[in-house]
């Protein structure tokens, strides 16, 4: 597909008579230099063939004219001008390009060469192994150029995009002509993907989870290659061009109409179309006199789940949400800033009834949330609300809404609420605090979630927002049912460099709770080392060590015990207790925890830590260990070893098949690989390939598996 692509872009690159005024007027004029040649001369096909420096784009330029001196001109004069390293080639007939050569400060041609008419195409970076579509135009302002692209997605990100786009999986491509574009990209689901181009720097939002957590996505990257093909006049598919087709039909039907008969059609439809109508009462409502009762109307009925919302609808429900919530932002835009307050309130409370109806495992809700949120708080910075008021409000949401609507609000809306507001919000908060009991350790912990955990967090924020440290820390001191509690005090108290009493804490922590959190031993450890008191630091090390013998604690102790010069001595102690542990577990027939082996793991876990290899495997020889360390010792036995490296393999072969899947084929497909490598470099080629005969037998119905074994042919 991509070829075809590419060699119907070749054909609409040929330009004949003025046509390459305007192509090299628009090509180059970007470059910072326009090409004007006499149309009389175009008689003759050649190519300009460039090269680039790093982080630039290459630039493939298509010149029409009958002397083959042009492209060198055009090479010398323009190119270098604008920063640009230029090889041009020029092709005989039936010979391969010959290369011109640069003497200092300009290109010249090899001696007695005749040229012919043909064309020469560009090798450009990274997957695109042609030049890309109408890179002439890379430089347009409107629409994102590759390097622009690049720059925002990551390889791999760009690489998994390239494939969307060339499988054709965006579709109701909106451009604005202001720089900014909209699609929806199949992957796993439907995804929204929103591009803005300003000033050459490319942005993107998308409602997967991946743009979520890391930014610029393959279905951003897809819809961009999309918008740049489609600008430059690009290849539609057929699908596309039939309803671009039906489209034109419509619109020439439609305008032959009476507008009373067209008003009539769409309010029929309208009627019967909850989406549509409300689209269009906004829209009046936005143009005309505001209602703000098509608002609310609007956002009730994008809310409604009618009883459940799937996983497979999430994406259409929440595109149907957002689309109420553009509708909002565009009334901020215009200057309704109490409006949108009250309707952003409205919105979050209808969410709010309805969010446990809907599978929102993409987190695209949250986002939503996230958006009318800020919406508010935009909002309430230019109408400037009754402070008080808004601070009770504000309290009121963050005490009973279980999605953290308005979580942080004293911090968030300081600069809003201001003295009087803060008063108000402190008061409303502390007068609920006084309902809260103390939790000491032993006490149940079940009433620690829910609204107690919200007022605790609205505490902590004022505290926090006070600058006070003591506050914060009896705030904290409400609940201490939970290890974990004396580490968050402990940590206040280090961050407050109060580190007497951050000790205090901890010692007592651990007094109460023997088997305690590890970050509250290590916590302590820490404090004892800032005293010099190394010994009770090795103390508490040990103490987590004999609890939880696993690497973690293993590296812990040897940290500690490093800085006394004692690690020997307590290396040989931890060993004896993993053996110990391993005996006890055998005896019994089961570990000392549910998640215990009974085999040689831990210790060839930790002997491979300590790159002590050839005691690791003779560990694993004598007990046994997980698979994951087997294939690590086999790989450090490759070299040295290659016979024990591949009996390890071929023990792994069969249990990796089990799950019978693609994952579970792929990491077969990998072990038979390290296989062939390690038979071949032994010269036993037709050994591995006698394996592989017997593999397909055993496992011949496995189809992907099959067709994953074809490349180890």
């Amino acid at each position: 597909m991509v070829g075809e692509r590419r060699r119907e872009a070749d054909d609409a690159l040929r330009h004949r008579g003025a046509g390459l005024e305007e192509s090299l007027v628009g090509g180059l004029g970007g470059l910072g230099r326009a090409v004007e040649p006499s149309p009389s001369t175009l008689d003759h096909t050649f190519v300009l063939q460039t090269t680039e420096p790093a982080g630039m784009d290459a630039v493939s330029i298509e010149v029409l004219t009958a002397q083959p001196a042009a492209p060198l001109q055009l090479a010398n004069q323009v190119l270098p001008s604008v920063g640009l390293c230029v090889a041009p080639h020029v092709r005989e007939c039936g010979t391969k390009p010959p290369p011109y050569q640069h003497n200092g400060d300009r290109f010249v041609p090899p001696p007695s060469r005749s040229v012919g008419l043909s064309r020469t195409s560009l090798a450009s970076r990274g997957r695109m192994s042609e030049p890309p579509l109408h890179a002439e135009h890379e430089v347009s302002s409107a629409v994102p150029s590759l390097r622009a692209l690049r720059r925002a997605a990551a390889p791999d990100v760009f690489a998994r995009g390239e494939e969307y786009f060339a499988q054709e999986r965006v579709r109701g491509l909106v451009v604005d002509p202001g720089g900014a574009a909209a699609a929806t990209v199949r992957g796993s689901a439907d995804y929204r993907v929103r591009l803005s181009l300003e000033r050459g720097a490319l942005s993107a939002t998308c409602t997967c989870p991946f743009a979520a957590d890391r930014g610029f996505c393959k279905h951003a990257v897809a819809a961009a290659l999309t918008w740049r093909e489609r600008s430059h006049g690009g290849e539609i598919s057929a699908r596309e061009g039939a309803s671009r087709d039906r489209g034109d039909e419509l619109q020439t039907i439609l305008a032959a109409h009476p507008k009373g008969d067209l008003v009539n059609m769409l309010l029929e439809i309208a009627n019967e179309d909850d989406a549509l109508r409300d689209r269009l009462l906004l829209r009046a409502s936005r143009e005309g006199a505001f209602d703000i009762a098509t608002y609310k109307r609007a956002i009730r009925h994008a809310v409604a789940t009618g009883g459940g919302i799937p996983y497979r609808e999430a994406t259409d429900y929440a595109n149907r949400v957002e689309e109420v919530v553009r509708a909002v932002a565009e009334l901020a835009r215009r200057g309704h800033a109490a409006e949108t307050i009250e309707l952003a309130e409205y919105f979050l409370a209808a969410l709010e009834r309805r969010i446990g109806d809907v599978d929102d495992s993409d987190g695209l809700i949250g986002g939503i949330v996230e958006q009318l949120c800020d919406l508010h708080l935009a909002g309430c910075r230019k109408a400037q609300p009754d402070p008080v008021r808004l601070a009770r409000r504000l309290f009121h949401w963050e005490l009973t809404s279980e999605n953290g609507v308005f979580a942080g609000a004293v911090t968030r809306y300081a600069g809003v609420l201001g003295k009087d507001g803060v008063a108000a919000y402190r008061a409303a908060a502390e007068e609920e605090w006084m309902k809260v009991r103390r939790l000491g350790p032993g006490d149940d912990t079940k009433e620690r979630y829910g609204e107690r955990f919200r007022i605790t967090e609205v505490m902590k924020a004022l505290a926090r927002h006070d600058h006070d440290v003591d506050a914060l820390v009896a705030v904290l001191a409400r609940d201490l049912s939970s290890s974990y509690s004396f580490v968050e005090i402990a940590q206040v108290l280090q961050e407050a460099a109060e580190h007497d009493r951050a000790l205090e804490w901890a010692e007592r922590g651990v007094a109460a709770f023997p088997e305690a959190d590890p970050r509250l031993r290590d916590l302590l450890a820490e404090e004892y080392a800032r005293c010099a008191r190394h010994d009770d630091a090795l103390r508490v090390m040990w103490a987590e060590f004999s609890e939880r013998p696993y690497l973690e604690a293993y590296q812990k102790l040897k940290r500690r015990a490093d800085r006394t010069g004692s690690w020997p001595d307590w290396r040989a102690k931890a060993l004896a207790l993993v053996r110990e542990r391993i005996d006890g577990s055998r005896r019994s027939g089961r570990g000392a925890r549910w998640h215990d082996r009974t085999d040689h793991s831990g210790l060839v876990r930790l002997l491979l830590w300590e790159s002590n290899f050839e005691a690791a495997w003779h560990e694993a020889q004598q007990g046994g260990c997980s698979g994951d360390l087997w294939l690590a010792l086999a790989q450090r036995r490759e070299r040295e070893h290659p016979e024990d490296a591949l009996a390890v393999y071929r023990s792994l072969l069969e249990p990796a098949l089990a799950p019978k899947n693609d994952a579970a084929y792929a990491e077969a497909t990998a072990l038979l690989r390290k296989m062939r490598d390690l038979l071949q470099r032994a010269g036993h080629r037709g050994e591995f390939a006698d394996e592989l005969v017997a593999v397909r037998a055993a496992h011949r119905r496995k189809r992907n598996f099959m067709r994953m074994l074809d490349v180890l042919e």
